[in-house]
């Protein structure tokens, strides 16, 4: 039966940009804000295209800077709404007060960053230092090592955020120009099996919070830096813990709903008898394996070690 399923899956070449941007399309996301920066810029040109050409039914925000991108997205998650945007380099670093607002309103918006260099000076090619820099934002992050895995891991994003037990924003993370603007075939499944993967969204908003006149609420108020906050703090913390256990879950349901296995945290490439193991990320680590095949041609007991 699961045979039978995969041959609905429709296989197309596309940059990394466009397998995120395919990615949030297929996710039926209803919110995008948009602000262009190098590389990540054709992911929101390409879903102004879905929305102009109506093949996605999603309010599309057009804003002044990355901090208004991300204040957007705070308004339209609170409501409930399916959210998402994408930034790099500088662009990420302006909308960081934003990206506190998010975590700690533990509001599930998923953003993909085409990681670049800091500047000065200018670099615009792969460099994880804009998202290292958000590491203890309260943001979920997990690095992309393929076309594939890029366009995978934003459905699986949104399953993992919206599940109550995590309620965390999500980053889904890849390598600047070397992944976003190559092309590579990515499979784009069933978008009826795609539907009944996503979790079904709550019509009354998140449980937690949910924005409506009929039932106002006070929000952001200030509380006591020894009780409530230090509360407010640790539970982020716990929820971030927690979510190991549903990120196996939800890549066990993906692998058993489209035949993808994304094994867990990590991936562990001939490790075993491994004398020297190699720790990496990202396109890096997905380009190392040729390096670890290499040497053990050579005879040298060398393996992988990938954090994703």
């Amino acid at each position: 039966m699961m045979k039978t399923e995969m041959k609905k899956e429709n296989i197309l070449i596309m940059s990394g940009n466009y397998a995120a941007a395919w990615g949030a399309k297929c996710s039926n996301v209803h919110v995008l804000s948009a602000y262009p920066i190098t590389p990540q810029t054709t992911v929101v040109e390409k879903l102004s295209d879905f929305v102009d050409n109506k093949e996605l039914d999603a309010k599309y925000i057009r804003v002044e800077s990355e901090h208004s991108v991300m204040a957007a997205l705070v308004g339209s998650s609170m409501t409930g709404a399916r959210s998402f945007s994408a930034t790099s380099g500088q662009g990420l670093l302006y909308m960081t007060e934003m990206l506190h607002w998010v975590s700690s309103s533990r509001l599930p918006i998923v953003t993909t960053i085409s990681s670049r260099g800091i500047a000065p000076p200018w670099n615009i090619w792969a460099d994880y230092t804009d998202i290292l820099s958000s590491r203890d934002c309260g943001w979920i992050i997990q690095f992309a090592s393929t076309h594939q895995e890029i366009f995978d891991s934003i459905l699986m994003a949104y399953k993992i955020a919206e599940n109550p037990e995590v309620s965390l924003p999500y980053f889904v993370v890849y390598s600047g120009f070397s992944q976003s603007h190559t092309s590579k075939p990515v499979s784009i499944p069933d978008q009826q099996r795609i539907n009944e993967f996503l979790p079904i969204l709550p019509e009354d908003g998140w449980g937690h919070l949910n924005l409506n006149p009929d039932k106002p609420v006070t929000f952001g108020n200030l509380v006591m830096p020894e009780q409530e906050y230090l509360d407010f703090r640790f539970m982020i913390h716990d929820s971030m813990v927690k979510s190991k256990n549903v990120i196996h879950d939800t890549i066990d349901v993906f692998n058993q709903s489209f035949g993808r296995d994304y094994e867990g945290l990590v991936e562990k490439y001939l490790c075993d008898d491994a004398e020297v193991i190699l720790i990496a990320y990202g396109a890096l680590a997905e380009q190392s394996k040729d390096a670890v095949d290499n040497l053990r041609e050579q005879g040298n007991k060398v393996g992988l070690f990938k954090l994703r």
